[in-house]
């Protein structure tokens, strides 16, 4: 059995040499390690240089992106140049997200992710010593609006569980699943684009947790959608829904997230400023129009 990595990363170069250094030290190797850096100014450049032609047991690569493309477009990348290598399953994580020693051991050596109904597995996650369980969800669909529901935390006593939906962290993805549906949206930027993605896996097959294989992303826990980020949190959200439920349940998914997020009533409920309103309108308006890729006005 084969397994190949892809890691992106942007100007996080001590994380970045910890995820690395965690993946050699694996009981149970990769067999590739696939580098996504996503124009990074902090040294990275010249770290993974280095580090590709250090003698090692694992074959690296390096891809070195001329501009940032996000999360989406360096797994976009990684995941398409990762097409001509021999394996089995891919494994996707970012470069603050670190393997423990047997993480690859305990996933792969459950008998249930080999079977020819299973499309896609993944690890539990770990936020500073707790259970993280936003990272594991299924879909749901409740007055027309569809939803992501977290899998509770008593599930993950269980030897595995099954789920539609997985963050790009602890992801492992069949080569033979990657054959069938492609890649990634590239130009979501961000946020996103790894749930559409499992839009489409979980409709080829089974996705499947073994909780005791465990990735840990230390975080606090806080997403920075009043940022600039909050704009592609909307828009790539209702284009996924766009992409994969009928044109009513987007209508109302549309309205949902405009009295959430660009009201009177959200400005007061949900303590949001007028330009994050003002924000959410414009991603509110892109995704109606499908307009993706960067915003020029909302970016890093």
């Amino acid at each position: 059995m084969k397994t190949a990595v892809v890691l992106v990363t942007y100007n996080r170069l001590k994380c970045l040499k910890i995820a690395i250094s965690k993946y050699e030290e694996q009981s149970f190797l990769p067999n590739i390690i696939i580098v996504v850096d996503n124009a990074s100014t902090d040294g990275t450049y010249e770290y993974l240089d280095k580090w590709k032609n250090v003698e090692s047991q694992i074959s690296k690569h390096v891809i070195h992106n001329n501009v940032n493309t996000g999360g989406a477009g360096g797994f976009y990348t990684g995941l398409k140049y990762s097409m001509q290598f021999d394996y089995d399953f891919v494994f996707l994580a970012d470069d603050d997200a670190f393997v423990e020693k047997d993480t690859f051991r305990s996933l792969f050596s459950c008998n249930k992710i080999f079977t020819q109904d299973v499309v896609a597995a993944c690890t539990s996650v770990i936020n500073n010593g707790k259970l993280e369980i936003s990272h594991r969800c299924r879909l749901k669909n409740k007055f027309f609006v569809p939803s992501l529901s977290w899998v509770p935390e008593w599930e993950y006593k269980k030897d595995i569980f099954y789920l539609d939906i997985v963050t790009f962290v602890g992801a492992a993805i069949k080569k033979s699943t990657i054959d069938k549906i492609g890649f990634p949206i590239k130009d979501y930027f961000i946020y996103y684009d790894d749930t559409e993605y499992f839009m489409r896996i979980s409709k080829l097959g089974k996705v499947v947790c073994v909780p005791n294989s465990r990735i840990i992303h230390n975080t606090d826990g806080k997403q920075s959608i009043n940022s600039w980020k909050g704009y592609y949190d909307t828009r790539n959200w209702l284009d996924a829904i766009y992409r994969h439920y009928n044109k009513f349940s987007f209508i109302c998914s549309s309205v949902y997230a405009y009295l959430r997020r660009c009201s009177i009533l959200s400005k007061f409920l949900r303590s949001r400023s007028s330009e994050f309103n003002a924000m959410c309108k414009i991603a509110i308006k892109d995704a109606i129009n499908h307009k993706l890729g960067i915003n020029e006005k909302y970016h890093p």
